[in-house]
C-alpha cells in the first residue's frame, strides 16, 4: 500500500541522507517459535537483506540471541 507521507531512510547513526526512499508498506502476520504479531512494515529494497526489525520492537519483545548459530528466542 503507497504511504501518504513518504519519507527518507536514515543511516544506523541518524544521518539523514540514505539513497533509500520509503514509499510503500504493507501488513505482516510476523510468526516467530509459535508467537504471533501483526505489524506494519515499510519497503524498502535492500538487495538481498529479508528483514530488519525496528529497534523499539527489539527493545519490547527483549530478544534472547545465539549469534554462533543465528537464532533468536522471544
Amino acid at each position: 500500500m503507497p504511504l501518504l507521507k513518504p519519507f527518507d531512510t536514515f543511516s544506523a547513526d541518524r544521518i539523514k541522507g540514505s539513497k533509500y526512499k520509503v514509499t510503500q508498506f504493507v501488513l505482516l502476520k510476523l510468526k516467530i517459535n509459535g508467537y504471533i504479531e501483526n505489524i506494519d512494515v515499510v519497503i524498502i529494497d535492500f538487495n538481498g537483506i529479508d528483514m530488519f526489525l525496528e529497534y523499539n520492537w527489539l527493545v519490547k519483545h527483549d530478544l534472547e540471541v545465539n549469534w554462533k548459530k543465528a537464532q533468536f528466542s522471544l
